[in-house]
């Protein structure tokens, strides 16, 4: 979804509580990979991996955001203490 240029707010809306629920119940502590498709206005989960992909790197450049910092803080919070908003 980097960049959601074409995609509907309600297709966003509902990648985003697919991506949440299965990471949920796969108890996935940091990064993780889900593809979709979205075809006849339905949005279909294509595949959900319990780690990260190879284009991590390229969507920490994009949203210039530390990827690989923060699932690493994410996954050290059982040592550390401290709580995420995952």
């Amino acid at each position: 979804m980097i960049p959601p240029i074409s995609i509907p707010d309600r297709h966003i809306d509902t990648i985003v509580k697919y991506t949440q629920k299965i990471a949920n119940e796969l108890n996935v502590i940091g990064l993780m990979n889900m593809q979709y498709a979205i075809a006849n206005d339905h949005v279909y989960v294509l595949e959900a991996n319990p780690r990260a992909s190879r284009t991590v790197p390229l969507v920490s450049k994009i949203c210039n955001v530390s990827m690989a910092r923060i699932a690493t803080e994410i996954m050290l919070a059982s040592v550390t203490g401290k709580k995420f908003p995952v």
